[in-house]
């Protein structure tokens, strides 16, 4: 079964995969085990997202929401993960029941593995088809039927921090003449232009993703070194479209312009133009911004996991109504295992017809088509055995018919045959009418 959810406020889209599709609750005497692929990425759209953590909770106990056995088996060390990740980073998977230090298995109530990269930042970005999956197998199930939900939990962020020089594409548009430079050359995100820009030039910063830009900080003066006031323009934009670009605030005619804003913008492009002037040139002499990385522990909600009993059972195959009259339907009925078993109805000389019946309980109905003679129906029902062969039962009823259509090659009559009083054939007394005629001895007809 596939399970695939995001929640308004998560950053991450997780997609599980149970096996079997659908777990078999275990009996007294038998301990009925699954596995669980869990794999989280990025969605299609949005900026790249940084983690730090995944935590996946299995609720254990005896009850119908509760996935794993409360037994000697709910210890976290008896189930088995494996991370993998497409990026090739490494994980450390932490277990945990709740409570820590349970005095018997009957206290457990949550198995909970906590998921995080080893990196030298403590975390790692999940950008276009990046992938991590968790792989939990030999799960002990409990024996309650019903739909069990887990919990899982991201711990993520979008946005960089103080945005690395890296990330920075630089345009002069009016004149590329005077780019900007990393004079530092350290990865921090102060630039320099070398020169003078032209009157109204524009600088365009793409930040290489959508990121939550927290303060700017300009300062405007000559290539020499010296320092010029000014009133720079500055906007932004998530798009880079013609009409997507908003004003952020500068001061007049000041060198330095530090801003720190309470709210961050979000933004993917920054663009700067300079109000310059024939008899006032200045230029930009440093340029720096940074973002920020709001951590935060957000909920991914996945659909429930079904969990059904494995007991095989198909009996009481019959109709509602096991005569009708001519051209009369009716309803066939049976009892069987409600999920994990394939029904298919076949009468006559039709071929088998698959049956859907609801998955909600052991009792089945199947409308028939209007009868018109006595049919006797098959019903064949298919489950797979421990090899995955499959396996045949059947069971059959007959609905009869009253006044039947009768289709004969050949028909010997030992007695007597009637029409409505329109003919009649007696073999004791070897008299024939038809009609108001009667015939003695042998009657040939042409």
């Amino acid at each position: 079964m596939y399970l695939t959810a995001t929640q308004a406020g998560s950053l991450l889209q997780a997609v599980g995969e149970s096996v079997p599709v659908q777990f078999s609750i275990s009996t007294a005497t038998e301990t009925k085990k699954g596995t669980l692929f869990l794999t989280f990425r990025k969605p299609g759209s949005g900026p790249d997202v940084r983690c730090r953590a995944l935590t996946i909770t299995l609720p254990v106990g005896p009850n119908r929401t509760d996935l794993v056995a409360a037994t000697d088996a709910a210890n976290a060390d008896d189930i088995d993960d494996y991370p993998r990740d497409s990026a090739g980073v490494e994980w450390t998977i932490e277990r945990k029941t709740t409570p820590p230090e349970p005095t018997s298995p009957s206290e457990v109530t949550a198995l909970t593995f906590t998921c995080t990269p080893d990196t030298p930042s403590a975390d790692t970005t999940f950008g276009a088809g990046r992938e991590f999956t968790l792989i939990l197998s030999s799960i002990p199930i409990n024996r309650a039927e019903g739909p069990a939900r887990l919990t899982l939990t991201e711990t993520t962020a979008t946005g960089t921090g103080e945005v690395p020089a890296r990330t920075f594409s630089t345009t002069m548009t009016a004149n590329p003449s005077y780019p900007l430079s990393n004079l530092a050359g350290d990865g921090s995100s102060e630039f320099r232009t070398q020169g003078t820009p032209a009157i109204n030039s524009t600088l365009t910063l793409d930040l290489g993703s959508i990121q939550p830009v927290t303060g700017y900080y300009l300062l405007t003066g000559t290539a020499g070194g010296g320092n010029r006031s000014g009133t720079p323009v500055l906007e932004s934009s998530t798009t880079g479209a013609t009409n997507s670009w908003q004003r952020r605030t500068f001061n007049s005619s000041q060198s330095v312009n530090n801003h720190t804003l309470t709210t961050p913008v979000e933004a993917r492009y920054l663009r700067v133009r300079l109000s310059t002037t024939p008899t006032g040139f200045f230029g930009m002499r440093h340029f720096s911004v940074s973002t920020t990385a709001t951590w935060a522990d957000r909920p991914i909600a996945l659909p429930t996991v079904e969990k059904a009993g494995n007991e095989f059972y198909f009996r009481r195959f019959s109709c509602q109504r096991p005569r009708v009259a001519h051209g009369t339907a009716t309803v066939l009925q049976w009892e069987g295992t409600p999920r994990n078993t394939e029904y298919y109805l076949s009468w006559d000389d039709h071929a088998p017809k698959k049956l859907n019946p609801p998955q909600v309980s052991g009792l089945h109905t199947e409308p028939t088509h209007e009868l018109t003679r006595t049919t006797t129906f098959v019903l064949n029902a298919q489950t797979k055995n421990a090899a995955n062969e499959t396996v045949h039962h059947y069971l059959s009823t007959t609905v009869t018919v009253n006044g039947p259509d009768i289709t004969a090659k050949t028909l010997d009559v030992t007695d007597k045959l009637e029409v409505d009083a329109t003919f009649a054939a007696n073999g004791r007394t070897k008299k024939t009418t038809a009609n108001t005629t009667t015939f003695d001895g042998n009657v040939t007809l042409n």
